[in-house]
């Protein structure tokens, strides 16, 4: 249309914030500025992956309408409402591009839903200062006779359809809707001429809310003249613009800063009127304070942000004034103040930055140390974690409500993404760590959802289960647990529903929460929840494949339950959002817990999260204060071993002051409680072991005792034929201080032994308080054994002797063919009795193994002894003896 808005495409992806959303998914954010809509301002919309923006909140409709109409969505901004799919590719950004005033929605390369349309759709929506909304289209996709577009009020009761169901829109096309502002006012309206007289009328014009340049309105007179009706004639206005500068502030405080370093802040000068700016002088007196320029130009509706840095040298109070010229007509000379400080910089210096103890149990320490203030200004210092404890439902800085929200209802409440692997004490005590930080638990899946009872569970409902032992949870033991279908556990009474995640900790019902992944998780819609109870070792929750209610992505995790009090959380496999959950601990009144990820990027396949209940055992006195210039501040490091089992602890703690130079240093703080009691350690907390089928492998692992008392350790081996672990040793003591090495053998030559991934466990028993059971996951990969093709052909006849031996419950005995033979291999007991054969037919030549597994050959477990195995063939026969014990 001549006149009409041009088409200008400003790619926001760059600087904007990206929104991820579902099918049929929505956002709220908040606006930049109050935008008057339909007389009403709006400080926040919402924004709806089909194609639309409302003021209205709910943006989940898919299936467009004509506007105006009553339903819902209302107070309307469609650019291009139709069955849009982010989730399919493309994405969504918003930013506000604060120099020219305008607040951008970007939609690039956003698919239809339907298969049927080819391409993707790339437009914007701007919404100005002015209060116009100009829609940019890119380039569109092959369909584009299916989308509504225009704007519609709250009610549903007046609009503007620029399109529906039409092909209108086409590539590199603008469009601007804005209220015309009415500027010419006719007296008298109507009247009657005698004839032969006349009737002057009296046109005002009202030039306030136009812009600069000719305004041309046609003015119809209806009336009886039978030839000229109506009377036609326009009316000319030329509006001379002037220019209107508006300032963002009239004072800049830029607080406090230390001498040599600097601190820039923004002021947003704009044009507002109708005429182009000229700012000829941008001025301050010779001093600490300096803008980014002298002079500027702004065409009617731009803004410049002018950049004022402030930097001295000297310490003191500054007030200064920045001076603003322009063509103004109304304010040729504007004013604003800048006040800021410059302190001296104080220095600081820590000694020493390693604190080592060791206690018996039930001993205290008091250590020293020394921060010192070299520098010229005042040194202010805090110690994170011991000047206040508790967890709050923060995350890097965003703190978050309780907030009930519809079914499906997107949830404006977001974070960014996680970026800590560790964390705690809450106020009882609990730390968690996970598998990705250094030191942190192995991830070790063991799966349940062929071996466990199923709990059948449908939308937003729960179960109460016994448990097999009292678990321990912030002080308190609990017999019962409720699952939820919405990803995690409660203790206590809980009121129905809670498909919305809340922050934690929340004195809100639910309370008493282990959430490995609270979301608004649908069973009825498929996967499964299973439970297995293992008396006295632990209690294992998995959901497998388990939809979320929002965009149907399958998750599979794990929570699980140890008498000690510990708690797992296993990841198998997340897929879709994950930034949705809420995963932590929370206590039964609702008032400590651990956060560690509400609404954020924090979870992935193959992750496992570990909680424990440590108790304090460092207390630092005092956290915080100030030192003056040459001075030092003595802080007492109390280290106690009351409650504390026998371990050697350690903690990185942070010294955060004010040094511009050193805002933070760290402290080693090292503890080892020594005890009369043994203390157990693993080398390793899980094995992972791939082997050929029908072999026996062997390896190492140390268990260590750091306690001061002797330890007692036994293997619990299972008597079934199928139990493919064993070793070398079923009991052992170990000195204090001492360590013992062990032989772990693996068998994939069981009857039940297949090809595939197989999961065991290798239960030890000890003495030590804390680990009375320790169960050592291990994982068997089984993979096709090597074909004698490929090995080379041996050049004589052998019979090695068997490994291991003395052995329980299997061995491996070797031999060798030169040739292709007939071969058979018995086993005999001491009086020359045969108790089993285990092969007798032909062989090509090559290196075999064959597996005894001490039963014979009716299928009993044969007693511990010494017995003979021999090898028999036409050229080759040998006789060796071997060893079983129980």
């Amino acid at each position: 249309q001549p006149g009409g808005p041009a088409y200008q495409w400003n790619d926001i992806r760059s600087i904007g914030t990206a929104l991820t959303l579902a099918d049929d998914g929505y956002q709220t954010v908040a606006l930049p500025f109050p935008f008057n809509f339909y007389g009403s301002d709006k400080n926040q919309l919402t924004i709806s992956a089909n194609g639309y923006l409302t003021f209205g909140g709910f943006g989940g409709t898919y299936t467009n309408a004509p506007i105006p109409t009553a339903q819902i969505p209302n107070a309307l901004i469609a650019p291009f409402w139709d069955d849009l799919s982010p989730q399919n590719g493309g994405s969504i950004h918003y930013a506000w591009l604060d120099a020219a005033g305008k607040f951008i929605v970007q939609y690039s390369d956003v698919p239809h839903y339907s298969s049927s349309a080819s391409g993707a759709n790339t437009f914007q929506v701007i919404l100005d200062l002015q209060g116009r909304i100009t829609f940019m289209y890119q380039s569109l996709s092959n369909q584009t006779n299916s989308a509504t577009v225009g704007i519609e009020n709250a009610a549903g009761s007046d609009g503007l359809q620029v399109a529906f169901n039409t092909n209108y829109l086409h590539n590199e096309m603008a469009i601007q809707i804005g209220l015309v502002p009415q500027w010419l006012d006719i007296a008298p309206w109507s009247g009657t001429i005698a004839p032969g007289d006349s009737l002057e009328l009296t046109a005002t014009m009202d030039a306030a809310e136009l812009d600069g340049g000719t305004h041309v309105q046609e003015l119809a007179i209806t009336n009886n003249d039978p030839g000229a009706n109506p009377f036609l004639f326009n009316i000319t206005a030329n509006v001379i613009g002037v220019p209107n500068l508006t300032i963002s502030a009239d004072t800049i405080m830029f607080g406090a800063i230390y001498t040599g370093k600097q601190l820039t802040k923004t002021l947003t000068l704009r044009n507002s009127g109708s005429a182009d700016l000229e700012i000829t002088d941008i001025k301050i007196p010779e001093g600490p304070f300096t803008p980014d320029t002298n002079a500027l130009f702004l065409e009617a509706g731009m803004g410049y942000n002018l950049k004022v840095t402030f930097s001295s040298t000297t310490s003191g109070n500054f007030t200064d004034t920045l001076t603003i010229t322009s063509n103004d007509p109304d304010e040729s000379i504007q004013k604003i103040v800048l006040i800021g400080e410059v302190m001296l910089k104080p220095q600081i210096v820590i000694d020493p930055t390693q604190l080592e103890k060791a206690l018996f149990v039930n001993e205290s320490i008091t250590d020293t140390l020394y921060i010192i203030n070299s520098g010229e200004g005042r040194l202010d210092f805090t110690i994170p974690g011991y000047a206040e404890k508790g967890n709050k439902s923060q995350i890097d800085g965003h703190t978050f409500e309780y907030l009930t929200l519809n079914k499906n209802q997107s949830d404006p409440r977001k974070a960014p993404a996680m970026t800590q692997n560790s964390g705690g004490p809450d106020a009882f005590g609990y730390t968690w760590i996970d598998s990705d930080e250094d030191g942190g638990p192995s991830f070790s899946w063991e799966d349940i959802s062929e071996n466990s009872a199923v709990i059948n569970l449908g939308d937003d409902a729960s179960v109460e289960v016994t448990l097999p032992f009292s678990f321990p949870f912030y002080g308190q033991n609990y017999e019962k647990v409720k699952i939820v279908s919405n990803g995690f556990l409660a203790f206590g009474h809980l009121i129905p529903g809670h498909f919305t995640n809340q922050p934690i900790p929340n004195e809100s019902n639910p309370n008493g929460l282990i959430a490995p992944f609270w979301d608004d998780l649908n069973p009825a819609a498929g996967g499964t929840i299973n439970i297995l109870k293992t008396d006295s070792a632990k209690v294992v929750l998995q959901f497998t494949n388990v939809p979320t209610y929002n965009d149907n992505s399958a998750k599979t995790f794990q929570a699980i339950l140890y008498p000690n009090g510990d708690i797992r959380y296993n990841y198998l496999t997340m897929l879709g959002s994950t930034d949705g959950a809420t995963i932590g601990i929370e206590s039964p009144d609702g008032t400590d817990g651990l956060e560690i990820a509400f609404n954020a990027e924090y979870v992935h396949d193959n992750l496992t999260v570990h909680f424990s209940n440590v108790p304090e055992w460092l207390s630092v006195k005092p956290a915080s204060g100030s030192v003056a210039q040459g001075d030092t501040a003595i802080v007492l490091f109390e280290f106690n071993s009351a409650g504390v089992l026998p371990r050697h602890y350690e903690k990185v703690l942070q010294v955060l002051s004010n040094d511009p130079e050193q805002p933070e240093c760290q402290i080693t703080a090292s503890f080892d409680v020594l005890a009369y009691l043994p203390a157990m350690a693993m080398s390793v907390d899980s094995i992972s072991h791939t082997m050929a089928l029908g072999t026996i492998d062997s390896m190492n692992f140390t268990i260590y005792n750091y306690g001061m008392g002797e330890l007692e350790i036994g293997f619990n081996i299972p008597t079934s034929v199928n139990y493919p672990l064993s070793v070398n040793l079923l009991t052992a003591e170990i000195a204090a201080g001492d360590s013992g090495i062990f032989m772990l053998y693996i068998s994939s030559a069981q009857p039940n032994s297949n090809l595939g991934t197989q999961y065991e466990e290798l239960w030890i028993t000890s003495n030590d308080p804390e680990y009375p059971d320790f169960h050592l996951p291990v994982t068997i990969i089984i993979t096709d054994p090597v074909s004698v093709a490929d090995i080379a052909i041996p050049d004589h006849f052998a019979l090695e002797q068997n490994f291991p031996n003395p052995f329980n419950p299997v061995t491996k005995i070797p031999y060798q063919l030169p040739e292709q033979t007939s071969v058979k291999i018995a086993i005999y007991d001491i009086r020359g009795q045969l108790v089993s054969t285990l092969i007798n037919r032909e062989q090509p030549a090559g290196y075999y193994n064959l597996i005894w597994d001490g039963m014979n050959q009716h299928g009993n477990c044969l007693a511990s002894g010494v017995y003979i195995y021999t090898f028999e063939s036409p050229k080759f026969s040998q006789t060796r003896k071997l060893l079983l014990l129980k």
